[in-house]
């Protein structure tokens, strides 16, 4: 008990505190009336926080009846403009609406009249954080504006939340027509669809699967897809079941597919290695798609498997291998040769680095740079393939997150004794600015949501809490 209340007292320094918010009000005569007591309660529960009030501006002729009708003047720390332009960028149509504004950026809007004020003060307090409700179990994958995706890898099922949604998404049938029609030639679909969904009632593992997702702007989601198809060999009638990589683009709030895009495997240099798509992990770098490569034959990799495809000028629908990256980075393990399930991939700009690797890649710069771990560390990869097979335990470093600053990277790790620990690579040295311990092992293990620690847009550290929020973490003082 003692150990806990400690921890708990430590983790409050944790939390950070400063607030750089504003609130912005667009208030309607229409409907303020009814609306007044939820601005009480927001003034009453932040202190009198800063709020702007914006009216159209026919109505500033009679403000002294504005302000009577409405009471914006009994609020403390409140400022009254009238601006129809104003007016039209931050209210819904004729509706009062109340805004959070960060860093000139709306990050909350809504209706005033039916306005949830626990979502609100949750989203404008930083002691407070985004928050989940009846969370399904899975690996959970924090999102650049604190939304959540969660992977399952029992039922392939992932599941994505945020505050205004909750939904699974699950290939079905629907998949497997989308992907159908941008792989055959029209005429050719219906039949070869009505094929591979009358096999996969017989055999379930024929359906389609979801490898890898992740969120891409305000209202789509990105998965790496893989669809089963039926093939026949050409000098008989063997029928083979094929799997194919598509990335799959998908509608929040309409819950449905946008857009489809195949993995095209046939290039030259993917046939010659018999490379394909690893669906475990992608980064996109402006127009470009780096995806790992896996191969069908020796499951010890030694050759090079990271790529780079881009759009077809052609086939906007399908993806076409623009290059392997012609670097050593890929096969970046020391001393030991590893099985290609622990190739998994960390990314932040035009950053790549492996969870067990020794260098980082910069893919538009072509150059590396090694991390400064002390020897003692690179020294538990000896048998960590054997290890891990034997036990189900690694005992090695293990990087969660990386993050590019520029003219320093920052890395968030886990060292061989399970300490979280947080270090600053100066790019030119490549040495360690600073190497700090966050949480101890002892006192990660307060925390049930252990894999959800990573970086936020602004290189702060960001994790799921015991009571599902997304909390910063901040360096012991």
């Amino acid at each position: 008990m003692k150990k806990i209340f400690t921890f708990l007292v430590l983790l409050s320094s944790f939390i950070s505190t400063p607030n750089n918010k504003k609130i912005i009000v667009a208030l309607s005569l229409n409907d303020c009336i009814s609306c007044t007591a939820s601005l009480y309660q927001i003034n009453s529960s932040l202190n009198n926080p800063e709020m702007l009030f914006i009216f159209k501006s026919e109505l500033e002729p009679d403000s002294l009846l504005v302000n009577k009708r409405t009471g914006v003047d009994n609020y403390k720390s409140s400022t009254v403009k009238y601006s129809d332009d104003l007016f039209e960028k931050y209210s819904n149509g004729i509706k009062s609406t109340i805004n959070i504004i960060e860093n000139e950026e709306k990050i909350y809007s809504a209706d005033l009249y039916k306005l949830n004020i626990n979502d609100f003060i949750n989203v404008y307090s930083d002691k407070k954080n985004m928050c989940f409700n009846n969370l399904k179990q899975g690996v959970q994958y924090i999102q650049f504006d604190e939304s959540l995706l969660l992977y399952n890898s029992q039922l392939s099922r992932w599941s994505y939340y945020d505050k205004q949604n909750s939904l699974d998404i699950i290939a079905d049938e629907e998949w497997v027509k989308k992907a159908y029609d941008i792989y055959y030639k029209e005429n050719d679909v219906k039949e070869k669809y009505n094929e591979i969904i009358s096999l996969a009632e017989q055999y379930p593992a024929v359906n389609p699967s979801i490898e890898y997702g992740e969120k891409i702007n305000n209202e789509e989601l990105l998965f790496m897809a893989i669809i089963k198809f039926i093939e026949r060999k050409t000098d008989s009638d063997e029928e083979l079941i094929l799997q194919k990589n598509f990335l799959i683009t998908y509608n929040i709030k309409n819950k449905a597919i946008v857009s489809a895009k195949y993995i095209n495997r046939s290039h030259t240099l993917l046939k010659e290695k018999k490379y394909f798509p690893n669906g475990s992990n992608f980064h996109i770098i402006e127009d470009k798609y780096i995806i790992p490569l896996r191969t069908e034959s020796d499951p010890v990799v030694t050759d090079k498997y990271l790529s780079v495809f881009e759009i077809n000028k052609n086939n906007p629908n399908e993806l076409i291998l623009k290059e392997i990256i012609n670097n050593d980075i890929p096969n970046n393990y020391i001393k030991y040769k590893i099985f290609r399930n622990f190739h998994d991939y960390l990314f932040n700009k035009s950053l790549i680095l492996l969870r067990f690797g020794e260098f980082i890649y910069d893919y538009k710069k072509d150059t590396r740079y090694k991390i400064p771990f002390p020897e003692s560390e690179y020294s538990t990869l000896n048998n960590l393939v054997s290890e891990a097979l034997k036990t189900g335990k690694i005992s090695s470093y293990y990087v969660l997150d990386i993050f590019d600053k520029d003219q320093s990277i920052i890395l968030l790790y886990k060292d061989s004794t399970k300490n979280l620990k947080l270090m600053e690579i100066d790019k030119n040295t490549e040495k360690a600015l600073t190497d700090i311990e966050l949480l101890s092992s002892i006192e990660l293990e307060v925390y049930k949501n252990k894999s959800s620690f990573s970086f936020d847009k602004n290189g702060e550290v960001q994790f799921l809490y015991n009571d599902n929020c997304i909390t910063k973490l901040h360096p012991k003082k």
